[in-house]
């Protein structure tokens, strides 16, 4: 989903939205941050009257606080503007009010660019993004309390990892090289982002273009910083970045074990053993990161504000005491803040709020120390629920165990291949791997056993090998095999198989036996009509292998007893059972020229009880105007649907939306989907693999 397209789903209505905007409003319009008015405001007017273009030499020429501004070009250009425009309507009216609004405003706009990207990254968890994030104690007590930046790396990196997401690696790597270069900690989040690129096959493709661009913006974005002293001694000599050394263990000889890095390095290894990161983990991984920096170091409020948003797109759409758990944590942080730290002055009215309330009403002895145990705790806790929520109970990182299996069997020229070429284009090339059953024939097509037994013959075929080389694959095993020609009808040379997160195994026999069955997460058994299937088998065989008609037929002939005996039986246990018909009764009297000679076709599908249809059925008639029969066989087993309609790929895409909730990490970035039966088959068996996951989420 684009962003522009994903405003539309901005939740401008809700009454959780409008009680949010409402405090902020409350506080842009009355509250002085005692942050503003001593550090910020002054840094501003000190550029605007010494030079726009070298702030830091002229806050510190006009004797201006270091530490009052140690951010980067970037946070100085994102709140330049409504600043300079307010400092310029201070000088018209005498007023000393409208520099802090407009920083107060900036504030606010970017806090709703974020909220954007939140709805825009989960638009389906609207009211849990507002009250864990909208809502949020800890955003409206960095923002407009207390009164920190932070709001302006965090919405940069968050439209970084949009963009990556969306496959605009180098515009990517422009937002992060912004979002570090307005706070330098962001930088933390960069090497979980290359692990993820690095990992995902998927997105591979995507690391070195968002480095490049990233590398590119940086060293634009922080020439400034390093050209100018005055610059390196606010930015880079801030002592903020000293608190990484807070935590130690003092050890002999003068030595220290420093705990944030050793805790971060921890997490960059767990987060590369994991093998398989979806784009989901990525935010729950980027969040945990950010906590550990906060636990480990003795955070600034506005260190709180980094993955609070990353928490919101974690808990969106988890059990409603977590949402409560993240709520008083933020309430709890709220009230340790609020005790020890400086607010802000509501000057309208002349009060003064911006006193730690713990100067007005002393706390007990350890009082202090005592909430902030507590807010350790519930940070640690924190991390606890980010990983099984995040992780641990994510469908895909189950993946990481083991791949996604899925074999395909049924008679020779009923599609097979097609499918598996299909569903490739579904999962994305490089995070598949396709086994044709083809390539454990016992024989060349030139040696005379074929004259005495058909290949539908288990017998003539290495069904052995072909087992033990899934099962070896599906364990993360590479193998070794051979693989038929069949223009050539020869054996090559054996070649290497890898494993992956997709294991296609299509072949005559790929659900013939019982233990490899059971190893599937999804078995499909393929079925043809008998004309329909003769049609394409003389036109493959004749007009692609160079066969004689005769031939065709007699080989037709020659196979039946084998396909009733070793091919049909397969469909019983199939979870899917697919076929084709023609609309229309074929008469198979030559052969079938031009790939336009297929018939008008409908689709058969039976679906085993248990599997969930009805949201597929809804959206393939309300949505895509498809005819749909319901049929129910006597046995009880399976339900039966017949499809008849057209089916474009842009219609099988908006289908697919209804199904494929929680699929969109195991989905290629841009999904080949298909028209027609193609695409009404796609539709049938990411329906089953999502039925798949779900019981293996369950019972792995």
């Amino acid at each position: 989903m684009r962003l522009r397209s994903a405003l539309g789903l901005f939740p401008a209505r809700d009454p959780l939205f409008l009680t949010g905007l409402a405090i902020r409003l409350v506080l842009v319009l009355l509250a002085v941050p005692r942050i503003h008015s001593e550090w910020f405001i002054p840094f501003f007017s000190n550029a605007l009257e010494g030079g726009l273009f070298s702030p830091y030499s002229a806050h510190l020429a006009q004797g201006g606080d270091l530490p009052a501004f140690p951010y980067g070009v970037v946070m100085y250009l994102a709140v330049l503007p409504l600043v300079t425009i307010g400092a310029g309507l201070d000088r018209l009216t005498g007023a000393t009010v409208f520099a802090g609004l407009g920083l107060n405003l900036t504030i606010l706009l970017l806090d709703l660019a974020l909220l954007a990207l939140l709805v825009a990254m989960r638009p389906a968890a609207k009211r849990r993004i507002l009250l864990l994030y909208w809502l949020s104690p800890i955003v409206l007590y960095v923002c407009y309390w207390h009164g920190q930046l932070d709001v302006v790396p965090v919405v940069l990196l968050m439209l970084s990892l949009f963009l990556l997401f969306r496959e605009q690696p180098a515009a990517s790597g422009v937002a992060m090289a912004a979002a570090i270069s307005s706070k330098l900690s962001m930088a933390l989040a960069g090497p979980i982002v290359l692990i993820y690129l690095v990992i995902s096959r998927r997105r591979r493709h995507l690391a070195a273009p968002m480095v490049l661009a990233g590398t590119a913006a940086s060293l634009v974005l922080h020439l400034p910083v390093l050209a100018s002293p005055a610059a390196r001694s606010m930015v880079l000599g801030t002592p903020e970045l000293s608190k990484v050394y807070d935590f130690s263990i003092r050890l002999s000889d003068g030595l220290e074990i420093y705990l944030l890095p050793v805790a971060y390095l921890l997490l960059l290894i767990s987060a590369w053993l994991i093998r398989r990161i979806s784009a989901q983990l990525l935010l729950a991984l980027v969040a945990v990161g950010f906590l550990v920096i906060v636990l480990m170091t003795p955070a600034s409020p506005g260190w709180y504000l980094w993955f609070t948003p990353f928490l919101a797109l974690t808990f969106a759409e988890t059990r409603q005491r977590i949402v409560i758990f993240v709520f008083g944590f933020g309430a709890l942080f709220f009230a340790f803040h609020l005790l020890r730290l400086p607010g802000s002055d509501i000057p309208l009215w002349g009060i003064d709020l911006s006193m730690p309330v713990a100067e007005i009403v002393p706390l007990p002895e350890r009082g202090a120390s005592i909430l902030l145990s507590v807010l350790f705790a519930g940070g640690l806790m924190l991390c606890l629920l980010l990983m099984r929520e995040g992780v641990l109970r994510n469908d895909y990182f189950r993946l990481s165990r083991r791949p996604l299996m899925i074999g395909i069997a049924g008679d020779s020229s009923t599609g097979k291949d097609q499918l598996a070429s299909s569903l490739t284009g579904l999962f994305g090339a490089a995070a598949v791997t396709h086994v044709s059953g083809d390539d454990y024939h016992l024989w060349d097509r030139h040696k005379p056993m074929w004259q005495v037994m058909t290949h539908l013959n288990p017998s003539a075929n290495d069904l052995q090998k072909f087992r033990e080389d899934l099962f070896a694959l599906s364990s993360g095993q590479t193998v070794k095999n051979r693989h038929y020609d069949h223009d050539l009808g020869r054996m090559n040379a054996p070649r290497t198989i890898a494993s992956n997160e997709v294991i296609l195994a299509t072949g005559l026999h790929a659900l013939y036996e019982s233990e490899l069955n059971n190893r599937f997460d999804v078995r499909i058994f393929l079925d043809m009509e008998d004309s329909l299937r003769t049609f394409l088998k003389l036109r493959r065989d004749v007009q692609l292998r160079g066969h004689e008609p005769r031939a065709v037929f007699a080989a037709i002939r020659s196979r039946q007893l084998d396909r009733e005996r070793f091919i049909q039986p397969q469909a019983a246990k199939a979870d899917l059972v697919m076929g084709l018909e023609p609309l229309h009764p074929l008469r198979i009297d030559e052969v079938p020229s031009g790939e336009g000679a297929i018939p008008n076709l409908r689709l058969r599908v039976q679906v085993a009880q248990g599997t969930p249809t009805t949201p597929l059925i809804r959206t393939l008639v309300g949505v895509c105007g498809l005819h749909v029969d319901r049929r129910e066989p006597a046995s009880g087993e399976r339900l039966e649907f017949m499809l008849e309609g057209d089916l474009d790929p842009e219609d099988t895409a908006l289908a697919a939306s209804a199904i494929s909730a929680g699929l969109d990490d195991l989905l290629d970035a841009r999904p080949k989907w298909l028209g027609g039966p193609a695409g009404m088959m796609q539709l049938f068996v990411l329906n089953q693999v999502a039925h798949a996951l779900k019981k293996r989420l369950l019972w792995p």
